[in-house]
């Protein structure tokens, strides 16, 4: 892949730093903030099968920086495959689209807002960091051709 790769995989893993919410009501700070009021005490292995489909999400969502970073490192040194930029950008786009989806099918239940208007004053650097670099990635990933191979003679 090309340098684009790190850029975009980088963004994704930075944005784990920066702030993605400033609702000062409700939560301020970013991923880095909420991961770290967990208690790694907390989790019991053996009752994880049991656990509603948002658990999975959150451990997915969590380990959407790691494989972030290791998308950017293997980048950064020439060896990052066309599936592995696509499942780094997947991860954030998937999670993005399941959150739509079910808060489609719970709209009646709530009264939102009609208009997006002020709404950059609650959104974060991290946020659009996240997104913008999983989106770019995907599309990059569709569109660059890559390395080419040398054919073997013969």
């Amino acid at each position: 892949m090309t340098p684009a790769t790190l850029l975009f995989s980088a963004m994704i893993a930075v944005s784990y730093f920066l702030p993605w919410i400033d609702a000062p009501m409700f939560f301020s700070g970013g991923p880095k903030d909420l991961f770290a009021n967990i208690n790694p005490n907390m989790i019991d292995l053996k009752k994880l099968s049991d656990a509603p489909p948002e658990v999975f999400l959150f451990l997915l969502f969590f380990l959407s920086f790691p494989v972030a970073g290791f998308t950017a490192l293997s980048s950064l040194f020439g060896s990052c495959s066309r599936s592995l930029a696509i499942l780094t950008g997947g991860i954030p786009l998937g999670l993005a689209a399941y959150i739509v989806i079910q808060s489609a099918s719970n709209m009646p239940k709530f009264k939102f807002p009609t208009s997006m208007e002020g709404i950059g004053d609650y959104v974060g650097l991290g946020i659009v960091f996240y997104f913008l670099g999983a989106s770019a990635l995907i599309l990059l990933a569709m569109i660059d051709p890559g390395k080419k191979t040398a054919t073997p003679p013969g």
